[in-house]
């Protein structure tokens, strides 16, 4: 009989072991998840920072071109509601589709200045065309920065056991951005 109650408590701390052990990894689980979401936070909000310093420096520009850059009000236009969509921006797909209307307005301009001697002249257009590039390369970091982080995420939320905790938490896959500004 004492025998049979010694067996029964090793029995039940057993499953108390066992039930502390999964609380603990499940609530670690989860607290990692945690920041991995503020991580990526994080990073959309670089980003969103970023394109809209190109944008502003792209105004500048526009600015700086004069009466050329009003030579298509449909580029200077899309330029503006494109600008105004970064700043708005409350998910990555209006994002992207925002920056997008953004550079393309941008790569316009460019070809205006590059087909228009007296605009190749300009020395500050020049250094306003340099910041915009190097801007640009700083955005592609950061989508890349975004999608790293993203990643790290995305696959700690599908691996098991963590799929179980992540499941009933209701931590779910995010989509990444490419390079081209799509989201998949």
């Amino acid at each position: 009989d004492k025998m049979k109650s010694f067996l029964k408590r090793q029995a039940i701390l057993v499953v108390i072991a066992i039930i502390v052990a999964v609380a603990w990894s499940g609530w670690t689980a989860r607290v990692n998840m945690v920041k991995m979401q503020d991580s990526m936070a994080s990073q959309y909000s670089l980003l969103q920072n970023q394109m809209d310093n190109r944008a502003q420096l792209g105004q500048a520009l526009m600015d700086e071109m004069g009466i050329y850059a009003n030579y298509d009000p449909e580029t200077v236009d899309n330029f503006k509601a494109g600008h105004k969509g970064i700043k708005e921006a409350t998910d990555l797909k209006s994002l992207m589709t925002a920056d997008a209307k953004v550079e393309d307005s941008l790569n316009l301009m460019f070809m205006v200045i590059a087909n228009m001697k007296d605009l190749q002249a300009n020395q500050d257009l020049a250094t306003k065309q340099e910041q915009l590039v190097k801007a640009s390369k700083q955005i592609q970091q950061s989508e890349k920065d975004y999608n790293d982080s993203l990643t790290a995420y995305n696959q700690e939320v599908r691996r098991f056991p963590v799929s179980i905790v992540a499941e009933l938490c209701g931590f779910r896959p995010v989509p990444a951005i490419q390079l081209n500004g799509d989201v998949k």
